[in-house]
Protein backbone atom coordinates (compact mmCIF):
# COMPACT_ATOMS: atom_id res chain seq x y z
CA UNK A 1 0.00 0.00 0.00
CA UNK A 2 1.04 3.62 -0.85
CA UNK A 3 1.69 6.05 1.63
CA UNK A 4 0.17 9.52 1.83
CA UNK A 5 2.07 12.86 2.54
CA UNK A 6 1.55 16.44 3.25
CA UNK A 7 3.51 19.15 1.77
CA UNK A 8 3.11 22.58 3.50
CA UNK A 9 4.12 26.33 3.41
CA UNK A 10 7.63 25.14 4.71
CA UNK A 11 8.42 22.85 2.21
CA UNK A 12 6.73 24.58 -1.06
CA UNK A 13 6.17 28.60 -0.64
CA UNK A 14 3.34 28.05 -3.76
CA UNK A 15 1.24 26.62 -1.06
CA UNK A 16 -0.53 29.20 1.48
CA UNK A 17 0.51 29.19 4.86
CA UNK A 18 -2.09 26.83 7.28
CA UNK A 19 -3.09 24.87 4.08
CA UNK A 20 -1.35 21.58 2.92
CA UNK A 21 -1.55 19.50 -0.22
CA UNK A 22 -1.75 15.78 -0.30
CA UNK A 23 0.15 13.35 -2.29
CA UNK A 24 0.20 9.35 -2.55
CA UNK A 25 3.25 7.79 -3.69
CA UNK A 26 3.41 7.04 -7.33
CA UNK A 27 -0.19 7.88 -7.30
CA UNK A 28 -0.03 11.86 -7.61
CA UNK A 29 -1.69 14.28 -5.64
CA UNK A 30 -5.12 13.82 -3.35
CA UNK A 31 -7.98 15.72 -5.35
CA UNK A 32 -6.94 18.31 -8.73
CA UNK A 33 -8.84 21.10 -10.10
CA UNK A 34 -8.71 18.81 -13.23
CA UNK A 35 -9.24 14.86 -12.04
CA UNK A 36 -5.44 14.38 -13.43
CA UNK A 37 -3.43 13.67 -10.18
CA UNK A 38 0.08 14.21 -12.06
CA UNK A 39 -1.14 16.96 -14.06
CA UNK A 40 -3.71 18.91 -11.94
CA UNK A 41 -3.46 21.62 -9.47
CA UNK A 42 -3.32 19.70 -6.34
CA UNK A 43 -6.57 20.79 -3.25
CA UNK A 44 -5.23 22.49 -0.13
CA UNK A 45 -6.84 21.31 2.78
CA UNK A 46 -6.63 23.06 6.28
CA UNK A 47 -3.33 21.72 8.20
CA UNK A 48 -5.25 19.99 10.47
CA UNK A 49 -7.64 18.11 8.40
CA UNK A 50 -4.37 17.10 5.88
CA UNK A 51 -3.31 15.75 9.21
CA UNK A 52 -6.27 13.57 9.73
CA UNK A 53 -6.56 12.56 6.67
CA UNK A 54 -3.34 11.34 5.80
CA UNK A 55 -3.16 9.51 9.63
CA UNK A 56 -6.60 7.97 8.57
CA UNK A 57 -5.29 7.13 5.36
CA UNK A 58 -1.95 5.93 6.51
CA UNK A 59 -3.09 4.10 9.53
CA UNK A 60 -6.14 2.13 8.42
CA UNK A 61 -3.96 1.39 5.14
CA UNK A 62 -0.89 0.13 6.57
CA UNK A 63 -3.00 -1.73 9.80
CA UNK A 64 -1.53 0.56 12.44
CA UNK A 65 -4.75 2.19 13.49
CA UNK A 66 -3.77 2.84 17.62
CA UNK A 67 -5.73 2.98 20.47
CA UNK A 68 -8.25 5.94 20.25
CA UNK A 69 -6.55 7.10 22.67
CA UNK A 70 -3.67 7.50 21.12
CA UNK A 71 -4.94 9.26 18.27
CA UNK A 72 -3.78 13.01 18.07
CA UNK A 73 -6.35 15.46 19.05
CA UNK A 74 -6.32 17.83 15.99
CA UNK A 75 -7.03 13.81 14.63
CA UNK A 76 -9.65 13.13 16.16
CA UNK A 77 -11.73 16.25 15.83
CA UNK A 78 -11.72 15.62 12.29
CA UNK A 79 -12.60 12.37 11.89
CA UNK A 80 -15.32 12.58 14.71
Amino acid sequence: MKAMHMVTHSENTAIPEGLAALSIDDRGWVGTNNGWPFAGQPALFPIPQANALMYAWNAFSLGLLPAPENVPDDVKEWLT
